[in-house]
């Protein structure tokens, strides 16, 4: 009879195992509230930092020392209102959110370790925006918006707005009469909400996720007020990045970015300049290149055209490690001479997820 009854149980679970849920499960982010008056310092403590934080003399603006860097630099939050409340959410060791509150008002400021930026979510409405769900990890913040200071009347039309923090934009999702939507975060960047006649629609916003990447290198050019820098990979668009080691063999490029499974670098090789096309032929190109993954401890060689095309190379199999990042090293190896100079140049390489 027990065993009746246990496989009973387990067949129930099964079942109900099969119902897989939708809604994007709840994960728990480490959350510090606290209250600043009389410009007393507070301390938030958490597992990998602390954060000590002082209200300075106009209640309005916030200094944070930068945790287990240099004191002499600091996060400068100055916010639109007064402070009585900040409340700080670790949501990885690397990305943090600060919410000051202050009779009702709320202002959202975003510190991301990984890239060391502190940037705020872009808000360009002249109507009222209530907040009403927020995808923290991937930095979106959903909001209704409507133009009237008496609240939302019958045929008040009421607008669904995606606001991405990386993009520094909003985008209109749908709209309605006399009623807010009902958000509802799910899995792999969806939402679902209700419109106009009750039906329940799914909305996809993984195009507005940010994706961090950092780059830098061993040697880059400057040639008067010119800089062929490493950042200058991080578009197709503009100045390449080139050796200051003429043809810059040994030279290492470091690409440090987060990680998904399917991620690929997108290479666009030489000078590529659509007014001066012959800069690709007159400076030098990667050839052969060495590429580390130094997490995963993962290697490939890579042998590139001599083409301006888009070359992409998957490092689906290298991303192995435990980390949300991966750090990415390209050395090169072998360039194809340049006709007229040595400089060895790189328009971009771009991951791609």
């Amino acid at each position: 009879m027990k065993k009746k009854i246990l496989f009973f149980i387990i067949f129930i679970n099964i079942i109900l195992s099969s119902f897989a849920k939708t809604e994007k499960d709840t994960k728990y982010y480490e959350s510090k509230t606290g209250t600043l008056y009389n410009y007393k310092e507070t301390l938030y403590k958490f597992t990998n930092c602390d954060f000590s934080v002082k209200l300075n003399d106009d209640y309005k603006s916030l200094k944070i020392p930068y945790p287990s860097k240099s004191n002499s630099k600091d996060l400068s939050l100055i916010c639109n209102s007064y402070v009585e409340h900040l409340i700080i959410i670790c949501v990885t060791e690397t990305l943090y959110w600060f919410a000051c509150e202050s009779l009702g008002f709320e202002q959202y400021f975003i510190w991301n370790n990984f890239s060391d930026n502190l940037y705020e979510p872009f808000f360009d409405m002249k109507n009222s925006v209530e907040i009403s769900k927020i995808d923290y990890e991937n930095q979106i913040l959903f909001g209704d918006t409507w133009n009237s200071d008496k609240g939302i009347m019958p045929n008040q039309i009421v607008t669904l707005y995606l606001f991405s923090t990386e993009k520094q934009k909003h985008h209109k999702i749908a709209e309605k009469k006399g009623d807010v939507f009902a958000v509802k975060l799910l899995d792999d960047c969806k939402i679902e909400y209700e419109d106009q006649n009750g039906n329940l629609v799914i909305f996809d916003y993984s195009e507005w996720v940010p994706h961090n990447t950092v780059y830098s290198a061993s040697s880059f050019l400057i040639e008067g007020v010119i800089s062929y820098s490493p950042e200058n990979l991080f578009s197709e668009d503009g100045l390449p990045w080139a050796s200051a080691n003429g043809y810059g063999i040994g030279d290492k490029i470091t690409i440090k970015t987060s990680i998904t499974k399917n991620i690929k670098l997108a290479f666009y090789n030489g000078f590529q300049s659509k007014e001066k096309q012959y800069l690709y032929k007159a400076n030098s190109r990667a050839k052969r290149v060495k590429i580390t993954c130094l997490e995963s401890n993962y290697r490939i060689v890579v042998d590139l055209k001599d083409s301006s095309e888009k070359q992409l190379i998957s490092l689906l199999n290298g991303m192995v490690s435990d980390n949300d990042y991966e750090t990415v090293e390209i050395e090169i190896l072998e360039v194809y001479p340049g006709e007229k100079y040595k400089d060895l140049c790189i328009q971009a390489i771009i991951p791609e997820f």
